[in-house]
């Protein structure tokens, strides 16, 4: 048990002391300030009971043991003329934008991207090296897969991205996940010399201040920002932490994953 509480993610940060960290820095609004998701009208209504029925009564008081700074409604109670309005007009700002994003569709993993694959390997093995090489792909094609830049990687999980690019370009990595505890990852924290190889933050992103970071103000390079995937509000949160740094990145690279599960008040388009 003591050697869990080193590394258990459910308990505070280890790096709130760092001057790195700052609690919901990237979060839009800190808390919203929203009625109860289940009113005491709308279980009524819910449940067809009376004031003094035993029913509404063990709600109303679940309730209030449970209050909630969040506000969910579903899709399907929305009017559907007014959601194809809502759809029309996305689709036509987006065709007034001079913005162009265009497909690059990479299926096959390569030697070219150092993206090492056993033979025989399973169906998930298959999966992880052709994600790797797109993204190494995309980085490579972009022009910032140099031993110069600094790389971040955002929701770096066990790290064998930076792994690979380390392993073929000999660059410095900063690797930013929640999850602090070092069992199974692919690399920890580590310098050769006087040079800095991995460091491991164990932070939650919407806490992360980037200014605060002391590798990443000593570069005197570019640094590049990428991650494999950020699930649910992850991605807008790396972006709200990024847009907030005086040092921004040269290139960002990010495969979304879940993006629909986030709550409002870490949606970065909101203003």
């Amino acid at each position: 048990m003591e050697a869990h509480l080193h590394k258990c993610p459910a308990l505070e940060s280890k790096s709130a002391q760092e001057p790195y960290y700052k609690l919901d820095y990237n979060v839009v609004q800190r808390k919203m300030q929203v009625e109860k998701t289940y009113s005491e009208k709308h279980i009524q209504s819910m449940y067809q009971v009376q004031d003094d029925g035993e029913l509404f009564v063990a709600l109303r008081e679940k309730t209030k043991k449970k209050e909630r700074t969040d506000y969910h409604t579903r899709l399907s109670t929305f009017d559907p003329h007014r959601l194809l309005e809502v759809s029309h007009k996305v689709t036509e700002l987006y065709q007034q934008s001079p913005l162009v994003i265009s497909d690059c569709i990479i299926r096959e993993y390569g030697v070219d991207y150092h993206v090492p694959l056993e033979e025989g390997s399973g169906p998930t093995k298959v999966k992880h090296a052709i994600q790797h090489a797109s993204l190494l792909h995309l980085l490579n094609s972009l022009d910032v897969l140099k031993k110069e830049n600094l790389f971040l990687e955002y929701g770096s999980g066990k790290g064998h991205l930076s792994q690979l690019i380390q392993n073929w370009i000999q660059s410095a990595h900063i690797l930013i996940d929640r999850a602090g505890g070092l069992q199974h990852k692919a690399v920890g924290s580590g310098v050769e010399g006087e040079k800095l190889l991995f460091k491991r933050l164990s932070i939650d992103i919407k806490d992360l201040y980037l200014d605060g970071l002391e590798a990443l103000a000593d570069h005197s390079g570019d640094n590049v920002a990428f991650s494999k995937h950020l699930c649910g509000p992850a991605t807008d949160l790396t972006l709200k932490c990024i847009h907030q740094s005086k040092k921004m990145p040269s290139c960002i690279v990010i495969a979304l994953c879940c993006h629909q599960k986030m709550a409002w008040e870490e949606y970065i388009g909101m203003f």
